[in-house]
């Protein structure tokens, strides 16, 4: 957001399309200190002064002052550098600049050499300039847009695409331009490559069309990173109190997995690794909404053990392959536990997978359809065996907007006689989401959920308490906004309404209270999700 309000904010600083100069208030750092001599320092810091409020003539004659007296002074040079670019003095700005090592610059002083280089058609030098501004900061983008046009004119094509690329955040202005010069740079690269193979007298073989690269389901995962989580959950009780939970959870992942396939590449070996640490808090009294089989797993080691860590480790291998032209057919099977405390001989749940999948990946459509298996055992013995089906379809309405259709459906059959949950259950999700390149992803949902058959026993899992069939409405949102590529701050938002039906047994001698009393003064009628989270990611 940052780089996002100085690119539109500095957008009027020159009369000339999009942002052409750093702000003029950038001092940059140890580059540019003050002259040790008393007088002379005087006279750079009223020109600095004079630099900052834009009276550039007076900046240039102060800092010309401190020049006559100290010809290499660093700092006196890369303001006078900067302030004749800034009055449009584009030849003496450049002159002023090449006298610098240029690995000297802070990046706003590179991005004003490389603008003084760009508009005097100096574009080899203008892009050296330009690649000093790293990522992050917030002239990066407008050094790539910059930079990428200086590429295509020293006609490499490829480092224009990857440039042009790099400019995301731009003033609309740009954005046209941006697209045209990257459409142009890809066809100057196919004809110099074509030129290229016909004069190694290699024959083009006309009318055979090459196939796209195959798009896996499965994306290998290689990184260290940690995660702090705070979510509050609010719950409404028919007849009860309403309860209201601040959780916080921060975890330290490392994740290990197969190579990431190449583009040429039809089929791909699968392992991965998984290992995270987390502290967490108040997370037992968290309901799940929407959950994932992993996410049960979780939920049931803390609301049974009631740890104040939790250790999730997963192994797994697999295979895929390429059927057709955009589809792939692939296996993975492997175990995932979860330890409260790292405790893996006493609070211990675990599951063992596998997973049958088909994905089709087109420019409009993308299609997702698996089948999976999750038994679920404690320390002693299998509990619960959950299969999954899942179904989905993606409508990617443009580059950056996709419609999305989702079903699922759960059977569950029990090894255990009195453990509380339904026999089936299943959800359809309708959601439509924006993406912003690797920057900006949003979206927004609406799901339906059933379950039928559900049953709740009592602390000591002895006593019935209650059996109800349950039908869940609800919608949601996310956001993450990528600072860096490693760096992602997000938010999430659920909200999810339960009616109660079909609801046993009246009081009698095996059960201890009425179930619709049961039901009206312990089972949420509305539930409220709120999610802050900060992600630190290094892939590797």
């Amino acid at each position: 957001m940052k780089r996002l309000l100085l690119v539109l904010g500095l957008s009027l600083a020159w009369d000339l399309p999009g942002l052409k100069a750093a702000p003029a208030n950038s001092t940059g750092s140890s580059a540019v200190s003050a002259p040790r001599n008393s007088g002379l320092a005087k006279i750079f810091r009223r020109g600095v002064e004079a630099f900052e409020q834009k009276r550039f003539d007076d900046a240039v004659e102060a800092f010309q002052q401190v020049l006559q007296k100290l010809p290499d002074h660093l700092g006196t040079k890369i303001y006078l550098g900067r302030t004749l670019y800034q009055q449009k003095n584009l030849v003496d700005a450049l002159k002023v600049f090449k006298d610098i090592d240029i690995k000297a610059l802070e990046p706003e002083a590179a991005y004003d050499f490389g603008q003084a280089a760009y508009r005097s058609a100096d574009y080899e030098t203008a892009l050296k300039a330009f690649a000093l501004v790293p990522n992050g900061h917030p002239l990066y983008d407008l050094a790539g847009y910059y930079g990428g046009i200086s590429a295509y004119k020293t006609r490499d094509y490829q480092h224009a695409i990857d440039l042009l690329d790099q400019a995301v955040v731009l003033p609309s202005k740009l954005v046209r331009s941006q697209k045209l010069y990257r459409l142009e740079a890809e066809k100057k690269l196919f004809q110099k490559q074509k030129e290229e193979v016909q004069s190694e007298g290699i024959p083009i073989i006309k009318g055979k069309k090459e196939l796209p690269p195959t798009v896996f389901v499965y994306q290998p995962q290689r990184g260290l990173g940690i995660t702090h989580r705070y979510r509050n959950q609010t719950s409404e009780i028919k007849k009860g109190k309403a309860e209201d939970y601040d959780m916080q959870r921060s975890t330290l992942k490392l994740h290990w997995s197969s190579d990431k396939p190449v583009a040429t590449q039809k089929s791909q070996l699968i392992y991965l690794t998984q290992i995270e640490a987390s502290n967490v808090k108040e997370n037992q009294f968290e309901t799940l909404i929407m959950p994932t089989p992993r996410e049960s797993l979780e939920n049931s080691t803390l609301q049974r053990y009631v740890p104040d860590t939790l250790v999730h480790a997963e192994i797994g291998g697999g295979y895929e392959m390429a059927i057709g032209s955009t589809s792939t057919i692939g296996i993975i099977g492997g175990a995932y536990a979860n330890a409260g405390d790292g405790d893996f001989a006493k609070k211990i749940l675990y599951s063992p997978y596998l997973s049958l999948f088909l994905g089709q990946s087109g420019d409009a459509l993308e299609t997702l359809l698996s089948v999976e298996t999750h038994p679920r055992f404690d320390k002693d013995k299998l509990l619960i065996t959950q299969t999954v089906q899942n179904g989905s379809l993606r409508f990617n309405l443009s580059k950056s907007v996709y419609f999305g259709l989702k079903g699922q459906l759960n059977e569950y059959s029990y090894n255990t006689e009195r453990l509380s949950g339904p026999d089936w259950n299943g959800r359809g999700q309708l959601e439509v989401g924006y993406e912003r390149s690797k920057t900006l992803f949003l979206n927004f949902g609406t799901f339906y959920e059933i379950a039928q058959g559900w049953r709740v026993y009592d602390a000591t899992q002895e006593l019935p308490l209650v059996k109800f069939n349950l039908a869940q409405t609800g919608a949601y949102t996310s956001a993450d906004l990528n600072l860096t590529s490693w760096w992602t701050f997000g938010f999430q938002a659920k909200y999810a309404q339960n009616n109660y039906a079909n609801v046993l047994p009246e009081l009698g001698e095996n059960f201890p209270v009425a179930g619709q009393t049961y039901v009206d003064e312990n089972r949420p009628s509305q539930l409220s999700q709120f999610t802050l989270y900060m992600n630190f990611y290094k892939s590797f």
